[in-house]
Formats: structure tokens, C-alpha cells, sequence
């Protein structure tokens, strides 16, 4: 009888052994599924967060899953699988113990998350059930933090084995936030690409426009010259029929005809024209000329790039920025120019410096519009021959970089500016025209409140 109950005890113990080994089994299965699921959305070019997200809920049977990504200081965007909630902004409730945890950066298992509900609200801001139980994991990804948020309602606890595997899955999840991230940038550069394709054809665009406005607008400046020469002759002559009416007044002779001129004088108001028509040819001739320098200067400016280094004249290069740009800044700054004529040409590439003094510009008007000022801010461009470099100062009185922003200036896709204002581009890309391409330098001084001066340094050869 004693060895029967033995024997029984050893049969059991050894089901019991074998049960055990079935559930790891079966556990290792279901881990090696869920891995093979989230490396086939590796393939995929779009929605493979979301996905992840998806297939957690899936494997953890769980009601939401969220991934909280911290944009700035109380303010997160999430993506989840909860319904009609992706893509939200959301801040964590002040003092939310759940929140501080995800921020520990280790797998926390949460049996029940009313204990942390916040004492103002029904339910802490970031959950979606005020009894639920919560697997949650902190992650760390190029200086920004996610908080991963596996939500289970109704109170069933997560187990032991569970929160194992949620472990092993996480550093998927790091991979899976980093190629996302990647992709996201990789489509922000091609869309900049593209805007700058569409930029570039504006260029030959504008350059052909030019080309075509520069022929009438040269027959309309030689017409207008010719018209004032005449106008001048006119003029004399009209000026001799008046003499020539008086003295016949005088002399009683020729009655009707000086009568008839007389009168033909008057009714043509002649005078009134010979103090009109050459003001208005004068401001003809003014006018097309400033058509002919804009045309130049969009010519210059829009020239298609050249693939080797050329001498240029920097001073003259400004001068064509300038009109080239007049209508970003005539309206907010007054524009003053120190140019040292002794400098002589520099070898360099003629479109992108044209685009660094431009993107400078830009940057000193935007800089003042940023202060609020009603009055028109102050530009100064100058430049000074150095022993062995040339130097090139665009100063703004607007209103200064703040300590914060400082270091950034030059990190691509960094920017300060509402959207549509600047894209984090413009600095990034001057600095690398100046340092990389030219081997000069790009820098600058500034005061908070009172202005900045970028300064640029190119070597003479």
C-alpha cells in the first residue's frame, strides 16, 4: 500500500513536471512567435509602431497599449491602439507616480494602478481604466524618452512569465523606435529635397524670365532716351513758335495765323507739357533702370552653380543678394553696407555663397521681426580684408539668441521658429558651404536683446 502511494506521488510529481515543461514550452512558442511578427514589420515602410503596438496587445491579451514620447517638459504625444486616440498630445497629472516610474527606465508590473489613480481626477490622464493592471517600461532613444503603457482592464494581473517576456521584447522596441525615427528624418529629407528640386527649377525659371524681361526692357530704356532727346528738341522749338507769336503781335503782322497758333497754344496748354513731359521721361528712365538692375541681379543670382571654384567679387555678390531679397526685409529693417573695395576677388563657389549671405539676411530680418518692434530694425553688412582671409559680418539689432539655443544654432533641422518660418536648414547649410566647402569659418556674437552678428571668414587664394 506504501509503495503504491509512492509510485502515485511519483506519477504525479512527474505530470506535474511535465505540465511545467508544456507551459515553458508553450511560452517560448508564443515569445518566438511574437518575435518573428515584429521583425516581419521591419519590411514595412510605414505604420510599423503601430503595428508593434498591435501585436503586444495581441500577445498580452491586453485592452490598450501606448507609447508616450516626451516632446518637451509636461507636454507628450502618444500613439496607441485605443481607438480615436493616436497621435493626441497629453501631459501626465501633476505629481503622477505612474509617470515618474516609466521615467526609472526599468519593467515595472503594476497589479493594480488605482492605488496610483490621481487625487484630483477619476483616473490618472495617461490610462484609460481607473482598475487595471499595467506593464510599463521606460526607453531611452537620442536624448528623448518613451514610456511604454501595456494596459489589461478588469483587474487581471499580469504574471511572472508575462513581464519575462515583455522584457525580452523591449529591445525590439528600442530597434523598432529607432529605424521609425530614421524613416521619419529619411522623409523629411526627402521632402526638403523635393522642395528643393521645385526651388531649383524656380531658379532656371527666373533665370529665363530675366533673360527674356532684360531684351524689351533695354529697347524701352533706349526709346525712353531717345523720346527725352526729342522731347528737348520739341521743346526749343515750341519755345521759338512762342517768341516767334509775340514779335508778330508786336509788329501787327501775320494776324491770323499768329491768332490760330496762339490759340492752338493755349488749348494744347503748352507749357503745363514742357514742364511735365521731361519729369516723366526722367521717372520713366529711372524706373526702367531699376527693372534692368533687378533683372541683372536675378540673372546673377539664379545662375546655375558651377562645379569648380571661379573668382568672384563678394561685394558685388551682396549687392545682388540685397536687391535679389529687397522684398523680405524693405518693410522691417533699413539696410546699411561697409564694403572694403580693396579686397579683390576670391575663389570660391558663386551660388552657395550667394546662398549663405542670403540665408543670413533672412535669419537678421526674421531675428527682428521676433522683437515686436513697430519701428524698422537695423541691418548692417560689411566686410574687411584680413591678412589672409576676407571677412564678411551680417549684424541685426533684433533680438539676440538666447544661452539655451546657442549651441544648436548650426544642428541641422534645429529651429526656434513657428512652423512655415524656417525649417532648421538655413544655418546648418551655410555653415557647411563656409567650413566644409570653402575650409573658412562661420561664426557669431550675440547679446539677448540687443542683436547678433554672424561672421564669416574665407580663405584668399
Amino acid at each position: 500500500m506504501t509503495e503504491t502511494i509512492v509510485l502515485l506521488e511519483s506519477i504525479a510529481e512527474l505530470e506535474h513536471l511535465r505540465q511545467h515543461e508544456i507551459q515553458k514550452v508553450q511560452e517560448k512558442d508564443a515569445q518566438l512567435t511574437a518575435v518573428s511578427k515584429l521583425l516581419d514589420l521591419f519590411n514595412e515602410d510605414e505604420g510599423q509602431l503601430k503595428g508593434f503596438l498591435n501585436i503586444l496587445r495581441d500577445i498580452f491579451h491586453a485592452d490598450c497599449v501606448s507609447l508616450y514620447e516626451e516632446k518637451e517638459e509636461g507636454q507628450l504625444s502618444v500613439r496607441t491602439t485605443f481607438q480615436g486616440a493616436d497621435d493626441t498630445h497629453v501631459a501626465p497629472c501633476e505629481g503622477c507616480a505612474i509617470y515618474k516610474k516609466s521615467l526609472s527606465g526599468r519593467c515595472v508590473n503594476i497589479p493594480d494602478t488605482s492605488k496610483f489613480s490621481c487625487v484630483k481626477e477619476q483616473t490618472c490622464t495617461l490610462l484609460h481604466d481607473i482598475h487595471a493592471s499595467l506593464l510599463i517600461s521606460g526607453i531611452q532613444h537620442q536624448d528623448v524618452h518613451y514610456g511604454l503603457f501595456i494596459e489589461r482592464a478588469g483587474g487581471k494581473p499580469f504574471s511572472r512569465s508575462e513581464l519575462g517576456m515583455f522584457q525580452g521584447l523591449l529591445p525590439i522596441l528600442k530597434q523598432a523606435i529607432s529605424i521609425s525615427v530614421v524613416r521619419q528624418e529619411k522623409n523629411h529629407l526627402l521632402s526638403e529635397l523635393r522642395n528643393a528640386q521645385k526651388l531649383e527649377a524656380v531658379g532656371h525659371l527666373a533665370g529665363g524670365i530675366a533673360h527674356e524681361i532684360n531684351t524689351p526692357s533695354q529697347y524701352i530704356g533706349d526709346n525712353l532716351h531717345f523720346l527725352k532727346e526729342g522731347a528737348e528738341d520739341i521743346s526749343k522749338v515750341l519755345e521759338l513758335a512762342v517768341t516767334l507769336s509775340n514779335a508778330c503781335s508786336q509788329a501787327k503782322v501775320c494776324a491770323d495765323e499768329n491768332q490760330q497758333l496762339r490759340h492752338m497754344l493755349e488749348e494744347s496748354d503748352v507749357a503745363f507739357l514742357m514742364e511735365e513731359i521731361p519729369q516723366a521721361i526722367d521717372q520713366s528712365i529711372v524706373g526702367i533702370q531699376q527693372i534692368a538692375k533687378i533683372v541683372l541681379a536675378m540673372k546673377e543670382f539664379s545662375h546655375p552653380g558651377v562645379k569648380d571654384k571661379v573668382p568672384m567679387d563678394i561685394n558685388r555678390a551682396i549687392q545682388t543678394t540685397l536687391t535679389v531679397s529687397r522684398n523680405e526685409w524693405k518693410n522691417v529693417a533699413k539696410v546699411e553696407t561697409d564694403l572694403d573695395e580693396q579686397i579683390g576677388p576670391i575663389t570660391c563657389l558663386v551660388a552657395e555663397i550667394n546662398q549663405v549671405i542670403l540665408n543670413l539676411i533672412v535669419n537678421a530680418v526674421h531675428a527682428i521681426e521676433d522683437t515686436g518692434q513697430e519701428r524698422l530694425g537695423h541691418i548692417k553688412i560689411a566686410t574687411k580684408r584680413l591678412e589672409d582671409r576676407v571677412e564678411v559680418r551680417v549684424s541685426d539689432d533684433g533680438s539676440g539668441i538666447d544661452p539655451e539655443h546657442q549651441d544648436h544654432v548650426f544642428t541641422p533641422f534645429y529651429t526656434t521658429k513657428d512652423v512655415g518660418r524656417g525649417t532648421g536648414q538655413g544655418l546648418a547649410l551655410a555653415r557647411d558651404i563656409i567650413v566644409n566647402k570653402h575650409k573658412g569659418s562661420l561664426f557669431f556674437e550675440t547679446e539677448v536683446g540687443v542683436g547678433t552678428t554672424f561672421i564669416i571668414q574665407l580663405p584668399i587664394v
